[in-house]
């Protein structure tokens, strides 16, 4: 065991290091026994953990994948609601320096995501998980725009508009899929295609 000590010497402060003694039964090495030691109750403990994460999920029935064990032990929910992951999405849009989008286009997606709060308003689902927004989803919320009043003239979106609004929220939800915020892209092997706006086409993955 060494330490450190200054002390003054022909008007200099001169530094010295110096052995000190090991406290009476301490043996050399025993320090180094107690950290490995400290790091094998500390992994015991987060296994217990983990598996005490594992059994919540598997009581509640829920499906079981390591990222969303990773989210609960992390302390965050097991699932993310619809709205709060396009949120996100439109965060990391405006900060990610790789895909460098002109604000243009990110003032365009956060206008989808404000379409799409209104309709989960008018169907009382704000709180709509990433998941549970399938085809069935897609298709309600294409109807919608195809009716929903734009100002005192004019009623429901143009189809080409609402093909826009459909793909971006599909994006969304593969961004949310990537960031492990979702075990699943419900919207996975959907194509938007042409006028014919209300049945998507699935594609072969």
């Amino acid at each position: 065991m060494s330490s450190h000590r200054r002390w003054r010497a022909s008007g200099n402060w001169v530094d010295r290091h110096y052995d000190l003694p090991r406290p009476l039964g301490e043996r050399k090495g025993s320090r180094c026994r107690s950290g490995i030691l400290f790091q094998k109750r500390a992994a015991d403990i987060q296994r217990n953990q983990l598996r005490a994460t594992f059994n919540d999920l598997f009581r509640k029935k829920e499906k079981i994948t390591a990222a969303k064990i990773k989210r609960v032990y992390l302390g965050q929910t097991a699932a993310v609601s619809l709205l709060s992951a396009f949120a996100l999405y439109i965060k990391d849009c405006r900060e990610d320096q790789e895909r460098d989008l002109d604000e243009e286009t990110v003032n365009i997606y956060d206008r989808v995501r404000k379409k799409l709060t209104d309709f989960l308003i008018s169907e009382r689902a704000t709180d709509l998980l990433i998941e549970d927004f399938d085809v069935k989803w897609i298709k309600k919320f294409r109807r919608w725009m195809k009716t929903v009043q734009v100002n005192a003239r004019q009623a429901g979106h143009a189809d080409s508009y609402i093909i826009k609004q459909s793909q971006t929220i599909k994006n969304a939800l593969i961004w949310a899929k990537l960031k492990k915020m979702a075990d699943k892209n419900p919207l996975e092997g959907l194509k938007f295609e042409g006028p014919q706006w209300d049945d998507p086409i699935f594609l072969s993955n």
